[in-house]
């Protein structure tokens, strides 16, 4: 089960609406719910639906928010100029901007400075940590018990990927261990671990 399925007759799903709220309905397979399906609005898990509604607003908030604050057009031909975009370190668990000059990703938002990235990092650092680092667009079974997260860190215990305690070391001089610091993301999906 991955969130996404087409449920059988008569039985409840999810979809989001233009506003951003997740909505229950009844699968009857008429045109209203094939049109949801085929745009991949339909959704068969509703942890699944809230989370990518929250996704979508703040995309949406971000492609705005560069847009009106954007001081020129992006250019991707011209190699002088940066397009920044803003990334997550899960290595040292923060937000930073990276300098793109001639590299488009798909989806991604990008700002004419660095400054105008770090406006929108203060504007909007609560749901944009959330993005990444609790987000999930799908569901992962783990014992029967559907969670978030991927197969190595739904369980919260990275031990079975040789992380015990969700510890790592921390390198000092020479590559020699210095400090052990606990995990807070998985470092393999992202999603916050149990403190």
């Amino acid at each position: 089960m991955t969130g996404y399925e087409r449920v059988k007759e008569s039985e409840k799903y999810y979809h989001i609406n233009a506003t951003g709220e997740t909505h229950t309905d009844f699968e009857d397979n008429d045109n209203f719910n094939n049109d949801l399906y085929s745009n991949a609005n339909y959704y068969s898990d509703e942890t699944v639906a809230e989370n990518n509604a929250r996704a979508e607003i703040l995309m949406r908030q971000l492609r705005r928010f560069a847009v009106e604050n954007n001081e020129r057009e992006l250019d991707w031909k011209n190699k002088r100029l940066g397009e920044y975009e803003i990334c997550f370190d899960y290595d040292g668990n923060e937000l930073f901007i990276n300098d793109y000059s001639s590299i488009r990703m798909f989806g991604q938002i990008y700002f004419t400075s660095e400054e105008i990235a770090k406006q929108a990092i203060e504007e909007f650092e609560s749901e944009l940590i959330w993005y990444f680092t609790e987000y999930c667009d799908h569901v992962v079974e783990d014992n029967k018990i559907v969670k978030c997260g991927c197969e190595l860190c739904s369980n919260g215990n990275l031990a079975n990927v040789g992380i015990n305690d969700n510890r790592i070391a921390l390198l000092g001089g020479n590559n020699r261990p210095e400090k052990e610091q606990k995990l807070k993301y998985c470092p393999n999906c992202g999603r916050k671990l149990e403190e």
